[in-house]
C-alpha cells in the first residue's frame, strides 16, 4: 500500500512539474505584454514553485504532510512562516517589476504653505517747522518734511531739509510713527493737547547763541 502511493506520488511529479513550467512561461508571455519583469524575481518564482511541487509530493500514507516537512530547516522553520515570508516576497518582487527593477522611492514632503506676512498699517509723520527765532539759513516756517511709514522721503510734499533737523528728529521718529504717544516721552507742549511732538534743532544757526527753530512731529493715518 505504502510503496504504491509512493509509486504513484513519483509518477505525479513530473505533472505538477510540468504544468508549473506551462504556468510559468504563459506568465513570462504576460508579463512581457505589460510591463518587463526583472530576471531576479522570475529566478525567485521558479525556486517557490519547485518548493511547492516538492512539498505536494511528500506525503505519507495518511495523505498528509509528514513529521519530517512540518518544520523546514534548522531552527524549525513552520510552514505559515515560510507562507508570510513567501508572501513578502511575492509583493516585495511585484512591486520591483512595476517600477522596472526599480525599489520604491518615498514621497517627497509636502510644502508648507507660505505664513501671510502682517502688514503695517500706513502712517505718515509730517515735520513742520513751527517759529524760528533768530535766523536759519535753510528753512522758514511753514516748511515740512514729510515721511511716509515713518522712515521714507516723500519728495512731493517735503519743501526742504537738512542734515541738523534730521539729527534732531531721529531719536524720536520711529517710536512716533509706532504710536508712543509724545506725553509718554515729554514732547509735548503744557499749554495744549494736539497729539503733536515739539523738538528743537541742535544747531541755533546764530552765532550769538540766540537762534532757535522748533519743529513739530505729527502722526498721520495714511491711505
Amino acid at each position: 500500500m505504502k510503496d504504491g502511493l509512493t509509486q504513484r506520488s513519483r509518477n505525479q511529479t513530473p505533472q505538477h512539474e510540468g504544468h508549473e513550467d506551462h504556468e510559468e512561461r504563459h506568465g513570462e508571455r504576460e508579463a512581457g505584454s505589460f510591463l518587463p519583469v526583472p530576471s531576479a524575481v522570475l529566478r525567485a518564482l521558479r525556486v517557490l514553485r519547485g518548493l511547492r511541487v516538492r512539498l505536494l509530493a511528500r506525503r505519507d500514507d495518511t495523505g498528509e504532510p509528514s513529521q519530517k516537512i512540518k518544520t523546514l530547516g534548522r531552527d524549525g522553520v513552520t510552514r505559515r512562516e515560510l507562507g508570510r515570508d513567501t508572501a513578502h516576497l511575492l509583493l516585495a518582487a511585484g512591486a520591483t517589476a512595476l517600477l522596472g527593477g526599480q525599489a520604491p522611492a518615498q514621497a517627497p514632503p509636502a510644502p508648507e504653505e507660505p505664513r501671510p506676512v502682517p502688514r503695517r498699517p500706513k502712517v505718515k509723520l509730517v515735520i513742520t517747522v513751527e517759529s524760528i527765532k533768530g535766523r536759519c539759513p535753510v528753512y522758514k516756517v511753514g516748511d515740512k518734511i514729510v515721511l511716509d511709514n515713518g522712515f521714507k522721503f516723500n519728495l512731493q510734499e517735503t519743501t526742504n531739509a537738512c542734515m541738523h533737523s534730521l539729527a534732531s528728529v531721529m531719536p524720536y521718529h520711529v517710536a512716533i510713527a509706532k504710536g508712543v504717544e509724545p506725553r509718554q516721552m515729554g514732547l509735548a507742549r503744557k499749554d495744549k493737547d494736539d497729539g503733536k511732538a515739539y523738538v528743537h534743532c541742535l544747531d541755533p544757526c546764530d552765532v550769538t547763541g540766540g537762534g532757535t527753530v522748533t519743529f513739530s512731529i505729527e502722526r498721520v493715518a495714511g491711505t
